[in-house]
């Protein structure tokens, strides 16, 4: 079975959502969890981390190549970059592990407290990009987008 790719051009960011995830990364739901949506984002960078393969290299006894191989890289991580023209601090403090300084009734998110440490909470990042050029558009005219997770 032949498989049918896609081509399209995203453009524009238009929306980001920030969802809390538990330690195996499931959606936290209810009260317990957070779930943000914004389009207050200038920009999400992407680098890839890998970690390089193992080279294999013999020589006979002679000095001659006898063994001469290397395997694949290993994509361990991505890090992400994100720039913001507009601050939600609980989704910040997620992102960051932070502890959400709060105030008033009801409480309003005021700044966040950073601590040393390993990040303990947990979350996914989702972006939407509209689609432009030829294929802008479904058939029924509806605007297509690109979601990246």
């Amino acid at each position: 079975m032949a498989t049918v790719s896609t081509c399209a051009t995203p453009i524009k960011g238009t929306h980001m959502r920030i969802i809390e995830l538990d330690a195996c990364g499931v959606p936290i739901t209810g009260t317990a969890g957070m779930v943000a949506v914004t389009s207050g984002f200038v920009q999400v960078n992407m680098e890839p981390q890998y970690e390089d393969g193992t080279e294999f290299f013999e020589r006979t006894a002679s000095g001659e190549a006898c063994v001469n191989q290397k395997d694949d890289p290993t994509l361990k991580r991505m890090n992400l970059t994100s720039q913001f023209c507009e601050i939600n601090v609980s989704s910040a403090s997620l992102m960051i592990s932070a502890r959400e300084l709060t105030t008033g009734t009801p409480a309003t998110g005021t700044g966040f407290a950073v601590a040393e440490g390993n990040p303990t909470r947990r979350y996914s990042l989702e972006v939407w990009q509209e689609v432009a050029g030829a294929g802008a558009c479904d058939a029924t005219g509806a605007q297509r987008y690109i979601y990246n997770a």
